[in-house]
């Protein structure tokens, strides 16, 4: 009977846990992680002492502790009965998953009908499983097909030498829409340029991070490998770029920004200084307002007279 298989991470409660197995041994503790997690990956444990021994060396001198752990069930297989209760619950939550993914597709492919003719056909599954497990593996390459013999075959033009080379290396970098393809493609070139920041536990990742897969999505990968080869060229970085910093800026640097020091900007020389209202700002002789009051008086007589 095939197992329904579940997401790889499983849900861990440390101070449920550790309530539970306070008095208990390391090798006890021990054990009983593991059959936890055997639980979680195949469903059940068997009622056969000498199988658990197989999986988990050791486990006969405690099992005396784990077995009411593990309860017998009407399968008469054992499980743990709060694994099991979070085990189905994310059976239950992958299927919704899949059945979304399922309805998406559906609705995308219905939109896509009443604007023309269609010339394909619907793929909803690969759509679904994608959203249920993440990635599915990686699809076999399709067979060439083979030239009509009664079609002859052009002459293809040759490019000179050095356009080969400059598209051969150009290829060679991105030549699947595999997103795990296209990710080796860029953390290899990634792990040689100099001003880029080690990439820590993505160093060796096979699955790309969720910033880069969104990239991948949107059709910029290409892009943003050719802008990280243009990352030597930037000045204005005084330390080396993390990846999440690279992937907020490969823009700006794909059309040549970041390439001056920082603080070294410059103002156009064609601009003149803007003149200040203060530099042409003299005050008058300050009059005391008696002083004024007698000059304006002595102004205004002067003028009656004349």
């Amino acid at each position: 009977m095939a197992r329904d298989s579940v997401d790889q991470y499983m849900p861990f409660f440390g101070r449920d846990f550790l309530a539970s197995t306070a008095m208990w041994s390391a090798e006890e503790v021990g054990h009983y992680i593991r059959l936890l997690i055997i639980q979680w990956d195949h469903g059940h444990l068997p009622d056969d002492i000498d199988r658990l021994e197989r999986v988990s060396p050791g486990v006969v001198s405690v099992w005396e502790m784990l077995r009411k752990k593990f309860p017998l069930c009407e399968d008469n297989l054992r499980r743990n009965t709060r694994m099991e209760e979070h085990r189905q619950k994310a059976l239950e939550l992958k299927e919704s998953r899949s059945a979304a993914g399922k309805r998406g597709a559906a609705n995308r492919w219905k939109a896509k009908q009443t604007n023309g003719k269609a010339n394909g056909k619907a793929i909803d599954l690969p759509l679904a499983n994608d959203m249920a497990n993440e990635w599915p593996p990686n699809p076999s390459p399709n067979p060439s097909p083979k030239p009509n013999k009664s079609t002859p075959t052009p002459t293809p033009i040759r490019a000179p030498a050095q356009e080969q080379q400059k598209s051969s290396s150009a290829s060679s970098d991105f030549l699947s829409d595999d997103p795990r393809e296209s990710w080796e493609a860029f953390r290899a070139r990634w792990k040689a340029e100099k001003r880029a920041a080690p990439l820590g536990t993505l160093e060796n990742a096979i699955d790309p991070p969720r910033a880069y897969l969104d990239l991948w999505r949107g059709g910029d990968s290409k892009a943003a490998l050719d802008a990280l080869g243009q990352l030597s060229e930037c000045r204005y970085f005084e330390k080396p770029l993390s990846l999440a910093q690279f992937l907020n800026v490969w823009p700006k640097i794909a059309v040549g920004g970041y390439r001056e020091p920082r603080g070294s900007a410059k103002k156009p020389d064609d601009k003149p200084t803007p003149e200040r209202w203060l530099d042409k700002y003299q005050p008058s002789d300050y009059k005391r307002p008696r002083e004024a009051m007698a000059r304006d008086l002595a102004t205004t007589l002067t003028l009656k007279e004349g």
